[in-house]
């Protein structure tokens, strides 16, 4: 029988993607580690939506016109980009919950501190693939109406928001938690 040297506590946070709880949890560390099985739930329903649009694109791959390739890119990258941001939740688990189990404060303290690069990384992956998702379905929308601009108007205008909001969070967050 094969032996492996993985220790007990990183098997039981990577065991945390195959199990479904979600207990109401009064706890930071409970909460988070909650947080990250049902973040890890959904990446697997987005996995086998997007084998499956992988498959319908690559064998319809001669019938496509350029909206579906852009869509196809984009579908790919968004996969790509929410790989690494449940790869980075996993990592920062790792870290907070085994490595730095010790530190002072604890994992809750590890986790709360916001100018670790882990933080960082996985909050911008996360901002843009939300940026990148908005603006794939306006361009959607600008597909199917004909492309005519006025359904697009107000969605744009929004999209133009929301995307200066986590720029402008993120410089207010750098100025207030990093000094």
């Amino acid at each position: 029988m094969p032996t492996h040297d993985v220790p007990a506590d990183i098997a039981y946070l990577v065991s945390l993607w195959l199990e479904v709880c979600t207990p109401i949890a009064s706890d930071f560390a409970i909460a988070y580690a909650d947080n990250f099985t049902g973040q890890a739930l959904v990446y697997g329903f987005f996995l086998c939506i997007f084998c499956g649009s992988l498959y319908v694109n690559l064998s319809l791959r001669k019938n496509q016109d350029t909206h579906s390739r852009v869509m196809f890119y984009t579908i790919v990258l968004m996969f790509v980009l929410a790989t690494l941001h449940v790869s980075a939740n996993c990592h920062r688990m790792i870290e907070a919950y085994v490595i730095n189990r010790d530190a002072p404060g604890g994992p809750v303290v590890w986790m709360g501190m916001l100018s670790r690069w882990s933080y960082v990384f996985k909050d911008t992956l996360f901002v843009s693939m939300e940026i990148l998702g908005d603006a794939a379905a306006i361009y959607r929308t600008f597909v199917i109406w004909g492309r005519d601009w006025r359904p697009i108007a107000i969605p744009c205008a929004l999209f133009i928001v929301s995307t200066g909001k986590p720029l402008a969070k993120r410089r207010r967050t750098r100025l207030t938690a990093f000094q």
